[in-house]
């Protein structure tokens, strides 16, 4: 079985900018457990464990999407968190710029997912990038507070071209991801 899922990687710049974001949210003194920059991406489908011998199907999948979407001008703004203020387990960035494109992308991949037998995700897809992950309990004033002083935060613009089925490895240090396969998005779907 392999622990797989669908995302876009982020340009380097981005990465940076993720970078000095954490790093002055570091300084709050929440208690979190920070996603390394390098490894923050944007997920459209996590897949859970597939057996090795389906993995070729979800390339194949991933190509035929690939092959009908243009490329997304994306960038990264603001922050949040899920569920709530209250019960926050999940810092974000939010997704902003071609939303709408990437909503339909990422249903169209679950769509076509579930046509070779995968499970589509129950909640609602929200477009965002994972900062951190709460330990413990969460002071509901504090982070409400960092929200609203982090919450004009936005990354360099970037352009999402490229759909990539990712492994991901849980290791006590973090999870560690490597690309299986990508296939560009089309330029000229239109």
């Amino acid at each position: 079985m392999t622990r797989a899922f669908i995302a876009f990687k982020l340009p380097a710049d981005v990465s940076d900018s993720l970078r000095v974001l954490q790093s002055g949210l570091k300084k709050r003194g929440l208690n979190l457990r920070w996603v390394h920059p390098e490894n923050i991406h944007l997920t459209l489908t996590f897949l859970g464990d597939v057996p090795v011998e389906d993995l070729q199907e979800v390339k194949h999948v991933i190509g035929e999407v690939a092959r009908r979407q243009d490329v997304l001008s994306l960038e990264a703004k603001g922050l949040g968190v899920f569920p709530t203020v209250k019960k926050a387990r999940v810092l974000w960035s939010g997704i902003h710029g071609d939303v709408i494109r990437l909503n339909s992308l990422q249903t169209t991949l679950d769509q076509s997912l579930a046509a070779i037998g995968f499970e589509p995700e129950k909640r609602s897809f929200r477009g965002h990038l994972t900062l951190g992950r709460f330990k413990g309990r969460v002071d509901g004033k504090r982070l409400a507070a960092m929200i609203s002083e982090f919450g004009s935060y936005a990354s360099p613009p970037f352009a999402s071209e490229r759909l990539i089925l990712f492994k991901s490895d849980l290791k006590p240090s973090g999870a560690v991801y490597t690309e299986l396969a990508g296939e560009d998005l089309s330029i000229d779907s239109k």
